[in-house]
């Protein structure tokens, strides 16, 4: 709505986000090597980057892939269990969609989401904040499952 703005429904006072076209367009596509080389030389990766560079979206996905080019090649077994964490259900949620959308499947083969009182498996999982701890106070053997464990959202 309003003057000079973009799309519909009331932006507040932020600026329309433009969605890129592919994956490649994202602002954080040209760290990608320096992410995923620095994921794999330290137990902790610390990535700031503006709303809307691809972080929440593709550093799980460089993650996932990364691990299997290197099972291809002889590296590794290629599994990754991946918990991502939000602080809203509801960004569990979309982003869950929207990543196995990217992948060109449903939600539930690939990535999932867990929230409580709904879960959907995935070896991707897009989880809220709370649930993440619950997990930690109440399955710590299941918290040791864990590949990698993505906190987003941490201000």
């Amino acid at each position: 709505g309003g003057k000079g703005g973009g799309g519909g429904g009331d932006d507040g006072d932020f600026a329309p986000i433009p969605v890129p076209k592919t994956a490649e367009e994202l602002p954080i596509y040209a760290h990608k090597e320096a992410i995923l080389q620095h994921i794999r030389e330290f137990r902790i990766t610390h990535i700031q980057g503006e709303t809307g560079c691809g972080k929440s979206t593709q550093v799980p996905k460089y993650i996932m892939q990364d691990a299997e080019d290197r099972h291809k090649r002889g590296e590794g077994d290629g599994v990754t269990k991946i918990v991502v964490t939000q602080p809203r259900r509801m960004a569990a949620i979309t982003l869950a969609r929207r990543v196995a959308s990217e992948l060109g499947e449903e939600v539930g083969k690939t990535v999932g989401y867990k929230i409580s009182g709904d879960a959907v498996a995935g070896k991707l999982c897009f989880v809220t904040t709370g649930f993440l701890l619950q997990v930690l106070v109440n399955q710590p053997e299941e918290f040791a499952t864990y590949t990698h464990v993505i906190l987003d959202e941490v201000h």
